[in-house]
This record gives structure tokens, C-alpha cells and sequence, in this order.
């Protein structure tokens, strides 16, 4: 197969759909892609097709060719980005870990566009001041150049390990070009003549396998070298890695107003005005910039919510590779957030998740990674999970035309269960809260609805359940309620007191359904335990006493002799303890249980003293008889 067709059928990452051209190529790069196996039709961008069949240009970022002296250090890397803006906090945390004497490994990672390499530029270009590295090698794998007008593709430096190796060789004027050669700088610049070196990787998701890669980078780079990484994706644990966030207020507004000044658009950019931008876009730095381009071009103020939609292809820039990148997984829970209007609890994702088959945890995971949702944390420690706003209009976008969107919808729908959860909430809710309200919902007039909505909401409570089990509890009330068959009643059940074995509701629920079933073991078996439950209440004991009593007395010879003592026992060794607040009755039934066990000695007493408590009490009289006769 041609190199050219490669390219022109499209996977999804866990190789579970391929998609080929189906037509309809229009002028804007899109065309329509057919999945053979499905049936599945969607467009796709394919503008890569559109450029003319030259060579790309060089990155504007990439590294030069040969070595210089910048201040006290040499290097090769490019000028610093002509608008860039100090971000003291960063750059800060950034030099202290380059300086530690640990961390031979760091990764700054974050959305694209989001300023990693200009961060990275900025150092560079102080680093002499800091006499720590005397020489830094930039090299450069950006395939994507984000320009305010739109992005373009360009020239990869280096591609691989091997291009890697030649790069740096050729910088140091070594005759080896080998991987081999390279590993060995990586461990001792004395062969470079170096006393130490920094080693900055721009754009490191776009090199071919880069997890390979960076597993070589880990095992052969010693201190004092260093590595230094900027990419969308953070794939490696054994790095130092730092997020690069969005701008602060006070330097996202040092930059727009410079921008503006420069558009000569100050007079449509008030400050009310870039307050708002900032707060529209998260203080991402290429968005902003753009979107102050749109109302330069334009001459006017635009509507904020009106921006964005004007510049598709800035949001696909930012995201579209870390979302293509995404298993399906990732895209459920990235598709399912970003469509959200609020948090959403790592339960709900769980849940949600688990009934497609799907792993919420690995998806949640890769999704941080690539900077799409961001982690929070609830008033007990556990997790939600929201997305900034770019993302979200990002999301919103891939939600439309997906092969999965109906599903995803009704996922949605199913959110709504659970209601909002503000950012502003996060320190004032739990899990605990959650998962009530939302059981409330979910329970709420079973009767009205659809035999089709009834299985999607108690399969809903079911899941649920397995994360939090005292929900069984109403997944088998609501289950026999409803009229449910017999064995999926008994399962719930068996799970309800399984996973809440101190729950005296539980085993009262289970035993009243042994009973309506005729079910006369299990009723007396599910009592026996509600006893274990909670021995403090005297009267479910009492109660239990006599049925357990009643059972074994009829079913002498049914039942086996070590069943029958093991019951006995075991009600009338928590019974026993109680007898300063037992009634007549009460003992009367306490006095049974001796009896039935053979010890005539024990029954009598109870029964006696249950008599000399209420002389009238029948119960005791004809026990006090029995015995008597015996």
C-alpha cells in the first residue's frame, strides 16, 4: 500500500473502526468518510490535502543550525516570542526544579498554543544569568505553527531517535551520528567537552513513537545534564512534570492591552471588555490573541459568544490532535464533561462509563494529560472533574455528527440526575450528598415511566450501588416494588446484605420476601441476622425469637440438628443479655429458645420469671405447664 493511502485511512486508536474517502471533498478541506464495517458516515478536515506538494517551511521556533554565545552560555536555540509576556510564578517553579539536583527529567505540558515553548524560550535566554548549564541544545519536532491568522503546517526538525542523534551530534561536531554516541553524551558531557548540558525537546507528542523515546532519555540522561520537554501530551511517570495553565489576570491583561496597542484597536479593547475575553477564554494566550485579531478585522466589537464560532480552526488547532489521540474512553468522558455544565463527580463518570464497558479511570487520566478537563476536589477528598471553557466549545462541536452522540445524549440526560455542581460549591459537597440526591431522583414514581426508561434508571441505581453498596438497599425495594422476576429480585437482595450486613432494614427486606415467597428457610435465616445486626433492639428480637421458635418446633425432623442449635443459639445468646428489659412476653420466648435447645433447667427460669413479672401473661402459664408435664 502507497505511503499517500496510508495516510488517507483513518483509525481510531483502539483500532476498532477505519474509515476510508467516501467523496464530497470540498473547499474548505472537509470531505466525508465511510466506516464499511458499520456503515458509520462522518466529515472529517482533511486540509493537509489542500497544500501544494513543496517542501514545508521551517518552524519560526526552530533551532539554529549552529552553535552561538548568548551571555555566559552557548546554545542554539531561537529569540524569545516577540509578545511574550513574564509569567513569574512559572518561570520561577520551573528554574528551581532545572537547578535541583534531582528531576533529570521535566515536562512542561498543557494545551496547545497554551505557551510551553515560549516559557521554555524565556528560560533559555536567562539561564546565563544562573550559571547552572553551559551549554543548551534546543531541538524542535513542531509540525503545527499557531499564528494569529490561523495555524500552518511546517518542518520537523527532528522526527526520531536517529534524527535526534544526528541533530546533536552535528551541533557538537562529533563524527558519530549513532544512537549510541548520543546515550553516551547523555550520560557524561565531558565527551562533548561540557561540564553540563541542557537538552530542550519542543513539541516532543509530535516525534514518532515518543514514549520510546523518552524512556531512552530516562535511562541514559544523568546529573548533571538535563532534559527539558514541552508537549500537549504528559505520557512518561518517571518525569518532573509541570502544567502550564492558562495566564494569571495581571499578565494575561499586560498582554492583551500590548496586543491591542499594537492593533491599534484600544478604543474597542476597553478594560471591561479584555476582563470579559480573559475570563471567555481562561487566559489562554494564542486565543486571546486571536480573537482581538477578529474585532481588528472586523472594526468593531464583537460579542464574545460570537467570537469563538468565528475561528473553528483556532479550536481544532488547540485540541483537535489531543482529542484524536484520545481511546474511546477519553473521548466519553472528555464529550460527556465538556457538554456539562458543571462538574461532574468522578462517581457519575464511573458509573456512567462502566454500563458502556468502558474504563472511566484510564479515561479520566488520559484526558488530565492532555490538559482537557481539570481535576478538583470535593469536601471529602474525592474527586470532580470540569472543562475550560475553550474546551467546552471544542466539545460541544465534536458532539455533533459523532457516531456515538445519541448515546452520549442520553448519558447526558442521565447527568441531570445529579444536578449541577458549581466550582464555587466544590468545599461544601460530597459524594454522600451526591449519591442521595440523585438515589431520591432516580426513585422518584417508577410507575410513569417507560418499561425501556425503568431498566436504564435501575441499572443506573445498580451500578451505582457497586460503588456505594448501601444503595442495594433501594435498588431491591424499588426491584420488588415493581414486580420485578424472582431471580433478579433474589440478586439485588443477596447484594444488599452482602454489602450491608449491619443494615437491619436490609435483612427485614429480605426476610419479608422469603416469606411472601414462601420462602420459609430464608425468611427465618434473613431474621437470625437482622438480630446480629442491631442486638440492642429488644423488641425485633423478641419478634425474631418467637417465628424462629414457631419454624424449628414445626420442622423438627426437616431440619439438621447442627442448623436448628447454630440458629438457637445464636438469637439466644444475644437474648439472654437483655433480660433486664424484657416483659413477660419477651421472656416467655427467650424460655422457648432454652427449651428447644434441651435445657429444661434455663427454661424454666425465664419462664418463672417472666410469670412473676405478670401473673396473667398466658404465654408464660402454658410453657410454666409444659414443662411442668415434662
Amino acid at each position: 500500500m502507497g505511503g499517500w493511502q496510508e495516510e488517507m485511512i483513518l483509525t481510531s486508536p483502539d483500532l476498532n473502526e477505519f474509515l476510508f474517502p467516501n467523496g464530497s471533498y470540498k473547499d474548505d478541506g472537509r470531505c466525508d468518510y465511510l466506516d464499511f464495517g458499520t456503515g458509520k458516515q462522518i466529515q472529517i478536515d482533511r486540509q493537509n490535502f489542500m497544500n501544494p506538494p513543496a517542501p514545508l517551511p521551517p518552524s519560526e521556533t526552530e533551532g539554529f543550525n549552529n552553535l552561538d554565545v548568548y551571555s555566559n552560555i552557548i546554545g542554539n536555540f531561537p529569540p524569545r516570542a516577540s509578545w511574550y509576556v513574564n509569567r513569574p510564578g512559572l518561570e520561577d517553579y520551573l528554574q528551581n526544579i532545572l537547578l535541583d539536583k534531582n528531576h533529570p527529567i521535566v515536562t512542561l505540558h498543557g494545551r496547545g498554543g497554551i505557551g510551553k515553548t515560549s516559557l521554555a524560550l524565556n528560560l533559555c535566554h536567562t539561564l546565563g544569568k544562573l550559571e547552572k548549564f553551559e551549554l543548551v541544545l534546543w531541538l524542535s519536532a513542531r509540525d503545527l505553527e499557531l499564528l494569529p491568522r490561523g495555524a500552518k503546517e511546517v518542518r520537523r526538525a527532528i522526527s526520531d531517535i536517529d534524527s535526534i542523534a544526528k541533530t546533536i551530534s552535528r551541533l557538537l561536531d562529533l563524527e558519530d551520528t549513532s544512537k549510541d554516541m548520543l546515550s553516551k553524551v547523555l550520560r557524561d558531557p565531558q565527551i562533548a567537552g561540557y561540564d553540563s548540558i541542557l537538552f530542550i525537546f519542543d513539541n516532543f507528542e509530535t516525534l514518532d513513537n515518543p514514549k520510546a523515546i523518552q524512556r531512552f532519555l530516562d535511562t541514559h540522561t544523568h546529573l548533571p545534564n538535563k532534559v527539558l520537554i514541552t508537549s500537549r501530551e504528559r505520557t512518561f511517570k518517571g518525569d518532573y512534570p509541570i502544567e502550564v495553565k492558562g495566564m494569571e489576570r495581571n499578565e494575561a491583561m499586560s498582554l492583551l492591552r500590548r496586543e491591542a496597542i499594537e492593533l491599534q484597536i484600544e478604543r474597542l479593547a476597553d478594560s471591561e471588555y479584555l476582563e470579559n475575553l480573559f475570563e471567555d477564554t481562561n487566559g489562554h494566550p494564542y486565543i486571546m490573541r486571536v480573537l482581538l485579531g477578529e474585532i481588528q478585522k472586523a472594526n468593531r466589537r464583537i460579542p464574545l459568544k460570537s467570537l469563538i464560532p468565528k475561528r473553528p480552526d483556532v479550536l481544532g488547532a488547540v485540541f483537535e490532535r489531543s482529542f484524536n489521540k484520545l481511546s474511546q474512553a477519553g473521548k466519553w468522558v472528555f464529550l460527556l464533561a465538556g457538554n456539562w455544565r458543571s462538574l461532574v463527580p468522578e462517581i457519575a463518570l464511573r458509573v456512567l462509563l462502566e454500563l458502556r464497558e468502558l474504563d472511566a479511570l484510564d479515561g479520566i487520566e488520559e484526558c488530565i494529560r492532555f490538559s482537557l478537563v481539570h481535576r478538583n476536589e470535593l469536601s471529602d477528598e474525592s474527586e470532580a472533574y470540569d472543562v475550560p471553557n475553550l474546551a467546552r466549545h471544542f466539545a460541544r462541536k465534536k458532539l455533533n455528527g459523532d457516531s456515538d452522540q445519541l448515546m452520549i445524549e442520553e448519558d447526558l440526560r442521565l447527568l441531570q440526575l445529579i444536578g449541577p455542581i458549581n466550582t464555587t460549591q466544590v468545599k461544601d459537597v460530597n459524594v454522600a450528598d451526591i449519591i442521595d440526591k440523585t438515589l431520591a431522583e432516580l426513585e422518584r414514581d417508577f410507575s410513569s415511566f417507560s418499561e425501556s426508561d425503568y431498566q436504564k434508571r435501575i441499572m443506573l441505581m445498580q451500578e451505582l450501588a457497586e460503588y456505594w453498596p448501601t444503595a442495594w438497599v433501594k435498588v431491591a425495594e424499588i426491584r420488588i416494588a415493581k414486580g420485578d422476576d424472582e431471580d433478579t429480585i433474589k440478586y439485588a437482595l443477596r447484594k444488599a446484605v452482602e454489602e450491608n450486613p449491619e443494615d437491619v432494614e436490609a435483612w427485614k427486606l429480605s426476610a419479608n420476601y422469603s416469606k411472601e415467597t414462601g420462602d420459609k428457610l430464608g425468611y427465618v435465616t434473613a431474621l437470625v441476622y437482622s438480630v446480629e445486626a442491631d442486638p440492642s433492639d429488644i423488641k425485633q428480637t423478641s419478634f425474631v425469637a418467637h417465628e424462629l421458635a414457631s419454624y424449628v418446633d414445626a420442622n423438627k425432623r426437616e431440619i439438621p440438628a447442627a442448623r436448628r442449635g447454630a440458629f438457637l443459639a445464636r438469637v439466644r445468646s444475644y437474648f439472654s443479655k437483655s433480660v433486664d428489659t424484657c416483659d413477660a412476653t419477651d421472656l416467655s420466648r427467650l424460655a422457648w429458645l432454652y427449651l428447644l435447645e434441651g435445657d429444661e433447667e434455663n427454661a424454666r427460669k425465664y419462664a418463672r420469671m417472666g410469670y412473676q413479672q405478670d401473673s396473667s401473661n398466658n404465654h408464660c402459664l402454658k410453657l410454666m405447664q409444659k414443662l411442668a408435664e415434662s
